[in-house]
């Protein structure tokens, strides 16, 4: 099962975050993605997207600044239109959107999850 974490970059809030949920996740799940998989100094955007869209479960790190960030707010509109669209397929379908506290880091950001 594949994970996606989208997350605001230099924010240390959503990095500590992330820090702490990857090596969690990576335990559980078959593959965790990021950005971080991605080559510096390419175009690295479409493979973004397209981890996106390959991922299973869509996790997103809400912070302030993750909330005001366009790339975020991006992907999170791909990870529910990819959600919505399969859930238009099958009603029946076993996808369900979650948002849930953060484990006690005291940051203040949340997690949100579209899942398959």
């Amino acid at each position: 099962m594949k994970v996606f974490v989208s997350y605001k970059r230099n924010d240390n809030d959503s990095e500590t975050l992330l820090s702490l949920l990857k090596a969690d996740l990576a335990r559980v799940f078959v593959s965790v993605c990021s950005d971080r998989l991605l080559t510096a100094g390419v175009e690295w955007r479409p493979d973004l997207l397209k981890m996106i869209d390959r991922c299973d479960i869509f996790v997103v790190l809400l912070s302030e600044k993750a909330v005001e960030s366009e790339e975020v707010s991006e992907e999170v509109r791909r990870a529910y239109d990819s959600w919505s669209a399969a859930r238009e397929k099958s009603r029946s379908s076993s996808r369900f959107a979650s948002t849930t506290p953060a484990p006690s880091n005291d940051s203040g950001a949340i997690l949100m999850t579209f899942r398959n």
